[in-house]
């Protein structure tokens, strides 16, 4: 599927240190960031990503933004650490009105012993564990409805809304 193209509006919920953002930078022309960790946002801003990207720390279910975007994009299951995913895509929908142009990527229950083992080698074992919901296509369709799922090998599935 081609999404982005020269001129494309997109916004990024959960964008961490915005890598996603900076990898569709040269394409956009217009590109939003949101996350809620001050932190990740500090980051983004300080790796300097050339064109017209911004990075707001926000939370994912009140967005501070009109709906304007032609792609919404929520990566690397950072939906399924959210605890009002429902909300959020309400968010996703109004801020990108126009239907399959909201991406979600979740993980599998498939991906969890490849994910520990990636975790452990990162060495993001920790007291208060990094938590993730993983998606069945039944538990996706119930959350979402209407959608388009294509399977990511065993790990995950990208969801068009």
């Amino acid at each position: 599927r081609h999404l982005v193209g020269h001129g494309s509006r997109v916004v990024d919920f959960g964008c961490g240190t915005g890598r996603h953002l900076a990898a569709l930078a040269p394409k956009v022309a217009l590109g939003v960031g949101l996350d809620n960790q001050p932190a990740y946002i500090a980051a983004a801003v300080g790796s300097n990503i050339l064109g017209p990207v911004h990075f707001v720390v926000a939370d994912a279910r009140q967005v501070p933004c009109a709906p304007v975007f032609d792609l919404a994009i929520c990566m690397t299951s950072t939906w399924g650490t959210l605890p009002d995913k429902i909300a959020v895509l309400a968010e996703m929908r109004r801020v990108a009105p126009d239907p399959g142009r909201r991406i979600v990527l979740v993980y599998a229950p498939t991906s969890i012993g490849a994910r520990r083992e990636w975790y452990a080698r990162l060495d993001l074992e920790t007291a208060d564990r990094f938590r993730s919901e993983h998606f069945t296509l039944n538990r996706i369709r119930s959350l979402i409805g209407r959608c388009e799922v294509e399977p990511i090998g065993d790990i995950g599935y990208l969801v068009f809304a």
